[in-house]
């Protein structure tokens, strides 16, 4: 979450761009890179590159089996459906998503993957879901600083969500957070 709310998209972008351009042993590091570099490149509304990045990272994933690459890698795809408005396209990634961690359970992206199925589930007015996922948050964080943190997390989460449908509806090119 520290590229999300601690700095400038661009300062996180930059330094993982430079990352997986001078690495190219196929490791699980490096196809998570490539995936997080891909949720940097969409938060910018640099789609072109962040599908670049996100079909690499996701072929890697695949290739050495890590089921929390293959998370992360469904959880950018579901960022980009999220853009695209496509709302279904959405639910089934974070879905798939949510079951790779399954077998990764207390991978730290768990937190950022049920923060983004909990905003998009209250956007679309999903309670049930959203009902889950609280108290999944709860379980993962403990109920302590944890999840005042996650808290946090979720007023950001629904700021860029917020922003980017703002944008989407008035025709904006501009994507939020893309300095």
């Amino acid at each position: 979450l520290y590229w999300w709310g601690g700095c400038p998209l661009g300062e996180g972008r930059g330094r993982l761009d430079r990352l997986v351009t001078g690495t190219w042993e196929p490791t699980v590091a490096r196809a998570r890179a490539l995936l997080l570099t891909a949720e940097l490149a969409l938060g910018q509304g640099d789609v072109q590159a962040a599908v670049r990045l996100l079909s690499e990272g996701e072929r890697l994933a695949g290739r050495l089996g890590d089921p929390v690459a293959l998370a992360a890698a469904a959880m950018a795809r579901g960022w980009a459906a999220l853009c695209a408005g496509d709302a279904a396209g959405t639910a089934a990634a974070l879905g798939e998503g949510r079951a790779m961690l399954d077998r990764a359970p207390g991978s730290d992206l768990e937190l950022r993957l049920l923060l983004m199925v909990v905003v998009v589930a209250a956007a679309v007015g999903d309670r049930e879901q959203v009902s889950a996922c609280r108290q999944r948050i709860r379980v993962v964080t403990g109920g302590g600083s944890g999840w005042q943190a996650v808290r946090w997390g979720f007023s950001v989460a629904a700021a860029v969500v917020c922003e980017a449908a703002a944008a989407a509806t008035s025709g904006h090119a501009g994507r939020p957070g893309s300095e």
